[in-house]
């Protein structure tokens, strides 16, 4: 919260510690069980990297942070896994992708 504070305030985003939204940035490429962070969260925005597994010059191979690594598929599937509904699935740049999900 504190890392992007400034981020939020100057998008007239107002952070409470309560809310129901959940935004996501690095998460899943650090951690394998996101269980814990999904489950009080009744709509979450994340921000994931994708790598191309087959392009040997990906950043994922060159950088210590993607200990975990996920298909746009598998993602999906992690959400449905713990009661959401993807909405939306966009590829932002290159293998950046931004997914919305909603619990019901």
């Amino acid at each position: 919260k504190e890392k992007y504070e400034s981020v939020f305030e100057d998008l007239g985003i107002s952070v409470k510690d309560n809310s129901n939204n959940l935004l996501i940035v690095g998460e899943f490429e650090k951690n394998y069980d996101l269980s814990d962070i999904l489950k009080k969260a009744k709509k979450v925005l994340a921000f994931v990297y994708v790598p191309d597994l087959k392009d040997r010059e990906n950043l994922v191979w060159f950088i210590p942070k993607f200990r975990v690594l996920r298909t746009t598929s598998q993602l999906i599937s992690l959400f449905e896994k713990e009661g959401f509904k993807v909405s939306k699935v966009e590829a932002i740049d290159g293998n950046l992708r931004c997914i919305q999900a909603y619990k019901e």
